[in-house]
């Protein structure tokens, strides 16, 4: 759901997601397995204003590289992802990037 390209199914997949997640730490540990999380990233990255900033080898994990035109419209995603990848920091299944902090 959250590589699809229809923005409605993405924004649906990453409240799921974030619903999920937002239970309790098991079923977050459960749903947010590695490769999620690299989707999570890059979907957060979409929120940027320098396009340059997102990692080339994560967007090779699309197929539809038109994502990158629509950046605009990626915003109530990028909230949701952003707000999963906060509470993957709170249960404490990821780490803070402290180069976020530096920007």
């Amino acid at each position: 759901m959250l590589s699809n390209e229809n923005r409605d199914v993405q924004y649906r997949g990453c409240v799921i997601v974030k619903n999920v997640a937002s239970h309790s730490k098991e079923l977050a540990e459960k749903v947010l397995a590695p490769e999620l999380l690299q989707v999570l990233d890059l979907l957060s990255k979409f929120g940027m204003t320098n396009e340059s900033d997102i990692k080339p080898e994560l967007l090779v994990m699309f197929v539809n590289h038109s994502y990158l035109t629509e950046i605009p419209e990626m915003a109530k995603i990028c909230e949701c992802v952003k707000a999963t990848l906060e509470l993957a920091e709170k249960w404490k299944l990821i780490e803070k990037d402290e180069s976020d902090d530096e920007s």
